[in-house]
């Protein structure tokens, strides 16, 4: 009685080896990797604007005169809701760059197996969702608790000025979990870069009744 493997294991493990030789042997600047590091990049920016534009609609219908009154905004957009979709693009795109960047560093250098972008889908949304219920939250918080600048005091009505503290901490709120949750982010696909990297016992198929004579 031998104890001999199949063919077809020692051909699954070639095919896995050249594979992986394959993968090794990737250039970092080629067409690929950079076409694949952009999607990294700009997936990040997309969700970010996706987000921003969710979040500013909604902190329209809470308080219009926190987009209207804002001394950051550089000009009148008519109507509203044409200005809170600027406002949330606009407050948004350099955050997906600021955190897709290294993001894609940390999913696409080094041998060992990258991440695309199809792959990082599912934890941004994770992680937009907490920034939401977070503002929510803040959102409450500010309108019981939040005051509102000295700048904007005397231009807003007394009786908007809750709503307007309101808006002002679901927005500082989303901004401060966002940033915190990147750094999340990034240790999540640095992990699991690490995790596929890790050598896999070798599958044994069970032997043939013949192959066994």
């Amino acid at each position: 009685m031998t104890d001999e493997r199949p063919p077809i294991v020692d051909k699954l493990r070639d095919a896995v080896q050249r594979q992986e030789r394959q993968r090794r042997q990737v250039k970092p600047f080629s067409i690929a990797e950079l076409k694949a590091t952009g999607q990294v990049v700009g997936l990040c920016i997309v969700m970010a604007c996706l987000y921003g534009m969710v979040h500013a609609q909604l902190g329209l219908r809470v308080s219009e005169e926190y987009f209207t009154l804002s001394p950051l905004l550089l000009f009148h957009i008519q109507p509203s809701a044409l200005l809170a979709l600027w406002w949330g693009v606009f407050a948004t795109w350099w955050v997906g760059v600021v955190l897709g960047a290294p993001l894609a560093f940390i999913c696409r250098y080094g041998p060992r197996p990258k991440l695309d972008a199809a792959k990082l889908i599912r934890p941004i949304l994770v992680l937009l969702l907490v920034m939401g219920v977070a503002s929510i939250v803040a959102g409450v918080m500010g309108y019981h608790l939040g005051r509102v600048p000295k700048i904007i005091l005397q231009r807003l009505p007394a009786d908007r000025r809750a709503a307007y503290a309101a808006n002002r901490w679901a927005h500082c709120t989303a901004f401060i979990v966002g940033l915190f949750g990147g750094f999340v982010l990034w240790f999540h696909a640095w992990r699991r870069r690490r995790a596929l990297a890790e050598p896999r016992p070798e599958v044994r198929l069970p032997l043939s009744e013949t192959s066994r004579n």
